[in-house]
């Protein structure tokens, strides 16, 4: 397995830092905005502008990289990121962060859009299935463990904030440092979302539905936990065990060789 991987460990450990940023900055955002006595109408937007911008980077962010390459603009994207997750300690606004998390989902789908792409270029037919179950297993490990971090003391308000840039801006250093070259820029056909409609509807169905579950499990469910005394203090547990529940199936597909489908959230599951 580890000859399947090693061309692609740059990019693993790079998505590991990122994952590892937004577990803990997604419920962050929703709980400081919840103490700060935001109403959860105004929490929804700040959160949806972060999947809007995410939208809107996947389809137009591969100029940059055709006109970069990936390497480069994987650094573009992720000091762009670092730098509009650091802005919202210095600019603590609600309308300001809706701005900056559409920003920073701009280019995360870029950088995710290079992660994907490196993984493919990478794989072959024979390991593809074990290299994106590897891939969903790094992704979803850091997303569940960083949330533990939610209940360290911080005073200032600002720790998590900071750590979290700092995991993104890391997550440019494997890939700076590799030796693997960039995947090859060929030729691309557009597909656009009606022809994927009228290939598969059920599928766009539901990742659509998915999408909605899935943005609003990360967003609005530290709002209420905050919001119960009770769970309070188990939050980062809540919150741990909801992103760390694909590992099982991901785990799965490593240990047997299965071909990889793309779930909801643009990541590789098993299946049968």
């Amino acid at each position: 397995m580890w000859k399947s991987v090693q061309p692609t460990m740059p990019v693993l450990l790079g998505i590991g830092f990122i994952e590892a940023a937004l577990g803990v900055l997604n419920p962050l955002i929703g709980i400081r905005l919840s103490q700060n006595g935001i109403g959860s109408d105004l929490i929804g937007i700040v959160a949806s502008a972060y999947f809007v911008g995410f939208l809107i980077g996947t389809l137009t962010c591969h100029r940059i990289i055709d006109r970069v390459g990936h390497i480069r603009a994987f650094g573009v994207f992720a000091v762009l990121a670092a730098n509009a997750t650091l802005l919202m300690i210095v600019l603590q606004h609600p309308y300001v962060w809706i701005v900056l998390r559409a920003a920073a989902g701009y280019t995360l789908a870029g950088a995710f859009v290079i992660i994907e792409s490196w993984l493919n270029d990478k794989a072959t037919e024979d390991n593809r299935g074990r290299v994106f179950a590897v891939y969903s297993v790094v992704a979803w490990g850091a997303s569940g463990i960083s949330p533990l971090a939610l209940n360290l003391k911080d005073q200032t308000g600002t720790l998590l904030f900071a750590l979290a840039t700092i995991c993104i801006a890391s997550s440019m250093i494997p890939l700076a440092l590799t030796k693997v070259g960039n995947p090859e820029i060929g030729q691309r056909s557009h597909l656009s979302i009606l022809q994927l409609i009228r290939i598969s509807p059920l599928g766009v169905v539901c990742c659509f539905g998915a999408g909605i579950f899935i943005s609003a499990l990360y967003s609005l469910l530290p709002v209420y936990i905050t919001a119960s005394p009770r769970a309070a203090a188990t939050r980062r547990n809540w919150l741990s065990s909801s992103a760390s529940a694909p590992l099982p199936p991901s785990w799965r597909s490593i240990r047997s060789a299965i071909s990889p489908t793309i779930t909801a959230d643009g990541r590789s599951s098993s299946a049968p």
